[in-house]
């Protein structure tokens, strides 16, 4: 579990960095650029998002999970690798075919007064896409490496500061919003060269294309995975962003309701940087442990995994809620939702994060179908109720919908590990967690509240941690935490 912690703990730092440059991108943003452009903007990314996964075909779980099965010497590991560069670009032919064919119709679906934008930016997509995908590929191929915070720090770091320098551009009348977009697209080419390149040096890469080394069996068990895969993968990416997707479209603002949506999803983020960084750590060790079949070391590390988890994301997550009034104090007008919107989502995360690495588990099992399944709930689910309450409610409705089916999402999946392996997304003393979070957020509410929004924080903030940190101390919902300070204190770092 110490390896999986100190990897964790590097790329928490991480994804922090990046997160502190995605607040100051968001922030000049909203000073510098309309609703409807931010709005615009973020459905292009979140639409290049969810394809990608279809593109992918599965490839990058393979990549993931396969790659530790065949030593670096295996031909085998060469013709998946050499396969996995192939296959997203046939997928990406394959997927420009309908939607050049059908422009018109998707185009149709938006608000007349976002159409212009659609259309103008329409034939970008696809290689926004393609190169979504090439980097989720190479990513995988560092996480398997055990190269987590190196691959993260491609997209969190790199990809970000490129984007603050357009909108450095932009805020100076440098540049103009289409060219912002344009240049937004560009910019993924800069991480997925720089993972190819660092990818390149592992001697281990033999690329080829010489299926004759699996026997039809072995074909057959990849492809089927494969497949499946793709399935998921696209059906979880449309669970994670479903309702931003259907925002634009249905509410009467369109995409000027997308802008202040996003920037919920955005510090929603925060929340989720301790699951990112300990699930892309854990997964590796959680692969290799359900391989050598090693049941009760697998019943502890998925249990501590999942605990860990839970106590960071209640910790970030309370001490942003109790902040979130002044971040609405330092935006513009029209962002006053904003602190409700942010509310709801954070507790259909913390429903999320407190069955665990269920999704993950499930994923390298025999039963991987049947996260599919799941996900095909949800998503009928979301479909359904978006259709009737965001015409209603605007991004009310999305928030509400989406923590609501992430409840029935989680709950059914916590439900088949229970049955099939008899998991338990953590231990009872865990359950501490959720009165300290509620404890915490408790006192903030109790402070008086400062005009001068950095002056509230800087006290609020270390007040509420501080509480919640002697009650995480005293009552040790987690002994990871603890057993992690020790070590910091005798080795005088952090990883």
């Amino acid at each position: 579990m110490g390896i999986v912690f100190r990897q964790s703990v590097k790329t928490s730092i991480v994804i922090l960095l990046g997160a502190i440059i995605g607040i100051i991108f968001t922030y000049w943003q909203t000073k510098v650029m309309p609703k409807r452009e931010i709005g615009i903007s973020k459905n292009i990314i979140y639409q290049g998002a969810v394809l990608q996964s279809l593109l992918l075909f599965g490839v990058h779980s393979i990549v993931h999970t396969y790659i530790q099965r065949y030593t670096g010497n295996d031909a085998k590991r060469g013709t998946l690798l050499g396969a996995a560069l192939l296959v997203p670009l046939l997928g990406g032919i394959i997927f420009c075919i309908p939607y050049f064919l059908f422009h018109n119709w998707i185009i149709s679906k938006y608000q007349l007064i976002d159409q212009p934008y659609i259309r103008q930016f329409f034939y970008w997509l696809p290689l926004l896409v393609l190169l979504y995908t090439y980097i989720t590929l190479f990513e995988s191929y560092l996480l398997a490496k055990m190269k987590v915070a190196l691959a993260t720090f491609m997209r969190e770091i790199v990809l970000r500061v490129a984007n603050l320098i357009l909108l450095v551009l932009f805020g100076f009348n440098y540049i103009d919003f289409q060219f912002f977009i344009i240049g937004t697209i560009l910019c993924y080419f800069i991480p997925l060269i720089t993972l190819v390149v660092i990818a390149s040096k592992e001697t281990d890469i033999k690329l080829s294309l010489n299926f004759s080394v699996f026997t039809k069996s072995e074909i057959k068990n990849v492809v089927h995975y494969a497949w499946y895969h793709t399935l998921i993968g696209a059906a979880l990416n449309v669970v994670g962003f479903i309702d931003a997707l259907m925002l634009a479209p249905l509410s009467k603002d369109g995409s000027s309701n997308l802008a202040v949506y996003s920037i919920a999803l955005f510090l929603i983020g925060f929340v989720n940087i301790p699951y990112k960084a300990m699930m892309t750590s854990a997964f590796p060790k959680l692969n290799q442990i359900f391989l050598n079949s090693h049941k009760e070391h697998l019943f502890d590390f998925f249990n501590r995994t999942n605990i860990n988890i839970l106590v960071a994301t209640v910790f970030v997550g309370v001490l942003m809620l109790s902040n979130m009034h002044n971040a609405v104090v330092l935006l513009p007008k029209g962002y006053e939702s904003l602190e409700s919107i942010f509310m709801i989502l954070f507790l259909g995360r913390l429903i999320d994060v407190s069955t665990g690495l269920n999704q993950e588990f499930i994923g390298i099992t025999p039963h991987y179908k049947f996260t599919f399944w799941a996900s095909l709930v949800y998503i009928l689910i979301a479909v359904v109720c978006n259709r009737i309450f965001i015409p209603r409610y605007g991004i009310y409705g999305a928030a509400w919908v989406s923590t609501m089916g992430l409840a029935v999402f989680n709950i059914i999946k916590a439900i088949f590990l229970k049955q099939k392996f008899g998991l338990y997304p953590f231990e009872k003393k865990g359950f501490w967690i959720f009165p300290i979070g509620i404890l915490g957020y408790f006192i903030s509410w109790l402070m008086p509240a400062f005009s001068n929004p950095f002056l509230d924080g800087l006290i609020r903030t270390p007040i509420v941690a501080i509480v919640m940190i002697m009650l995480i101390f005293w009552l040790r919902p987690s002994k990871d935490v603890k057993d992690y300070w020790l070590s910091i204190k005798k080795s005088k770092r952090l990883y």
